[in-house]
Formats: structure tokens, C-alpha cells, sequence
């Protein structure tokens, strides 16, 4: 594996480190994210070389539990499964990031990715992709001397091997990963090894209640010091639409929303920024349907100052999911100051108070969502200042991250006390 200089972490608050004792100071952790291999989602479908995403791309949750565990005195490291070499790097703002590389049992199922398309072939792939994994992983766990390893998603094949094999707390992690071709035959077994079980709603929860789980919804939160209104004077005369997201037509939805500006007034437009690999799909129907010149593709957007400005810019921002866990855009576009139509979807129904918040539409109803559209637009100042109102007070990084922190230090302490 091959090793780079490490920095120094963040350092944390005075405020925070005065708040926890030398003990809890030392606590360790990985997060392992869920990609099979960082290639196919990073590399593939968002464009990213290895350089970019520890350079600039700061995009997704993991980044945000990075930041918030620091403040509060965690150490934290991120692990992302690779085809590749391994690499063990540190970032220029001061974060760990591990590239576990994978060994050949893998290989069958990472070129022919039609091995997974039935729910047993998945399942056997996200078997052999853990078994090819698991030699680094070790390595890595005693390396960074780790106390708690936090595995991102829990109804794939990954947990019931981890939590098999491994020796140290592990806690996993909802981040919308839906279920319904999981095979879910361990879960039983598995939820009742895991130390503990972070999800982003309540319905999520009661989910993992049925298969013997105990979760506790610990939502991601937002940097609202960062993402916080500003000046009326970034917004376009004519109404815009903003779509922030993984070019994944079945999850996103963008479909709908062109259909949805189709709808509307010429003067309406649709920015969207993001990768993927439905972006030749997405063209082709906005020709269809006319749109020629009233949408424009931003590409992925990797620094928070411009993102923050699209959201800031924007008359309105559209997330039509069919499914998610509780999406970045969505709370930073609300800490933002504008409003927000969504599905209606738990992810997004338990953050947006309907009417009051942002407003929900039926997922693949582009004409109750072009009503929502035109409506969030005339009520922007409304909507946008309680949405704001609601993110400070219910889903600030300063008052998360202090809870995610207990959590993972208990699990620690409980399994130290089991011994």
C-alpha cells in the first residue's frame, strides 16, 4: 500500500474539546463508504480522479461527519474500497482518507456487472467484493489503531460479513439505499452484533424495528455558518429552477422536471449541476420537449462557494426523488434561504412541514409539480425564511454532531464493558 505524509486533523473547538474528557479525546473512527469500488462511483459517474475527490470534492455527508466529529474531538478517517493501488492520504484540510484496495475474488462481478442483477447475484457480489476487501480493511483497522468502524448502509451483504469477522464496534450507517431487492435472510443476526444503528428517518427506524434492530435517527446536518442567505441581488429576473445531483434518472427524477418547466412559461429555466450517466437521456428529452436553450448543464459543481451561490441564485430548488436518505441538497438548500419542492417521500417529508417549509408533490406528477413550482416561487420569501428557521434550529452541525459523537463513544464503552 503505498503511504504519503499524514497532516495533522482539524483541531477541534475550545468549546467542544472543554466538553469531553482525555478518554473520549482518543476515540478513533472509520467510516467505510458503500461504493463497491471507488472506479464505478466516484471515477464513473461523477468524473472524479482520485486527486479531485481529496482535493475539492466535498459534496456528501461523509465530509459532513468528518467535520462534525473532528469539532468534537474524534478522529476520523473515511475508507473507500479501490480497484486500484492503495493509497493512505491526508487532505490539504486536514482529513484521512484510506483506498482499501481489493483482491481478484472481486473481479468477476467488477467487469461483469450483469452478475448482479438478479437479488442473489447481488447479494453473492456484495459477498465477494467484502471478502476482497477484508484483507486491507484488517490491515487498516490495526493500523490506525480505529475503535469504532461505521459501515454506510446495512441491508447489503457488507454488514453481514463485518460484523462476522471483525473485532471492534461496528455501527451502520442509513443513507437511503433502498431495500426491496436486498435479501435480508441475516439481518436479524447482524443488527443484533452491530453496536449501533444511525438512520435518517422515522419510518426508516421502525423498518429496522421489524427485523430485530434498535436505530436512532441521528439526521445529516449542515454547515448553516457556510450555507446561509444572502443578498436578493444573486437572483436572475426570471424564474429558475435548480437541480443539484447524480444524473441517475430512476432515483432523481429530472425527467419530471423538465417536464415540469415544459409546463411553464417560456421565460422559466432549469440549471443542472451534476454528473451521471443519464446526462445523454436527459438531452435528448429536453430537445423532445422544446426546451432548447432553457436548460443549462452545469456539470458537477465540487466547490461550496459556487454551489452555495446556485443555491442563493435560484428561485426555487427541485428534488423530486423516488427515493433517498436525507440529501445534502435539500438542507443546504433550505439553510440557504430557498424554498424547496420535494417528493413526498419519508426522507424529504420529515425535514419540509408541508406548506409551511417547502412544499411536497407525488413522485412522477410533473404537473402537480409545475403548480408547486410556479407556487414556491410566489411565496420565495416565505417559504424561504421558515425553511432557513427550521435547519438552524433542528439540523445544525453544532447540534448534531455533539450527538453523533456520544453515540460512537458508547459503542466503545459498551463493548469494552462486554468484554
Amino acid at each position: 500500500m503505498s503511504q504519503v505524509t499524514l497532516g495533522a486533523p482539524p483541531q477541534a473547538t475550545s468549546s467542544a474539546v472543554s466538553s469531553i474528557n482525555p478518554m473520549a479525546d482518543r476515540l478513533r473512527v472509520a467510516v467505510l463508504l458503500s461504493t463497491s469500488h471507488f472506479e464505478a462511483f466516484y471515477g464513473n459517474d461523477l468524473g472524479l480522479t482520485r486527486r479531485q475527490y481529496l482535493d475539492g470534492y466535498r459534496n456528501d455527508w461523509s465530509w459532513d461527519w468528518c467535520r462534525m466529529l473532528t469539532e468534537t474531538g474524534v478522529d476520523t478517517s473515511l475508507y473507500i474500497a479501490t480497484t486500484l493501488a492503495g493509497e493512505h492520504a491526508a487532505t490539504s484540510d486536514g482529513y484521512r482518507v484510506r483506498f482499501l484496495p481489493l483482491t481478484s475474488i472481486a473481479a468477476p462481478w467488477t467487469r461483469f456487472t450483469w452478475l448482479e442483477r438478479s437479488p442473489v447475484g447481488r447479494y453473492v457480489g456484495q459477498l465477494a467484493n467484502t471478502a476482497a476487501m477484508l484483507p486491507a480493511l484488517r490491515g487498516a483497522l490495526l493500523e490506525d489503531r480505529i475503535d469504532v468502524l461505521c459501515v454506510q448502509e446495512y441491508w447489503t451483504a457488507r454488514l453481514d460479513v463485518l460484523v462476522r469477522t471483525l473485532s471492534i464496534p461496528v455501527v451502520t450507517v442509513d443513507q437511503g439505499l433502498p431495500d426491496r431487492h436486498e435479501i435480508k435472510m441475516f439481518k436479524r443476526g447482524s443488527f443484533r452484533r452491530t453496536s449501533g444503528v444511525v438512520v435518517q428517518t422515522e419510518r426508516e427506524a421502525a423498518k429496522v424495528g421489524r427485523y430485530g434492530g434498535q436505530a436512532r435517527r441521528i439526521p445529516n446536518a449542515v454547515d448553516i455558518e457556510f450555507f446561509h442567505p444572502d443578498s436578493e441581488e444573486l437572483r436572475r429576473l426570471e424564474p429558475v429552477v435548480l437541480c443539484v445531483g447524480r444524473l441517475h434518472n430512476a432515483q432523481k427524477r429530472l425527467s419530471d422536471v423538465m417536464r415540469a418547466v415544459a409546463l411553464l412559461p417560456d421565460t422559466w429555466r432549469l440549471r443542472i449541476a451534476g454528473n451521471g450517466p443519464d446526462r445523454p437521456t436527459l438531452e435528448r428529452l429536453s430537445e423532445e420537449l422544446g426546451l432548447q436553450g432553457r436548460v443549462e448543464y452545469l456539470g458537477f459543481v465540487s466547490e461550496g462557494t459556487k454551489l452555495r451561490d446556485l443555491y442563493r441564485s435560484a428561485s426555487v430548488v427541485a428534488l423530486p426523488s423516488a427515493y433517498e436518505g436525507l440529501p445534502m441538497v435539500l438542507l443546504e438548500a433550505m439553510s440557504c434561504g430557498t424554498p424547496v419542492v420535494g417528493s413526498d417521500i419519508p426522507a424529504i417529508a420529515e425535514v419540509i412541514e408541508r406548506g409551511r417549509t417547502g412544499i411536497l408533490v407525488p413522485v412522477g406528477d410533473p404537473r402537480r409539480l409545475a403548480e408547486a413550482l410556479s407556487e414556491a416561487v410566489a411565496r420565495r420569501a416565505e417559504l424561504g425564511s421558515a425553511a432557513r428557521a427550521s435547519i438552524v434550529a433542528n439540523y445544525d452541525q453544532a447540534v448534531v454532531g455533539p450527538r453523533l459523537a456520544q453515540m460512537l463513544r458508547s459503542a466503545r464503552v459498551n463493548s469494552t464493558s462486554s468484554c
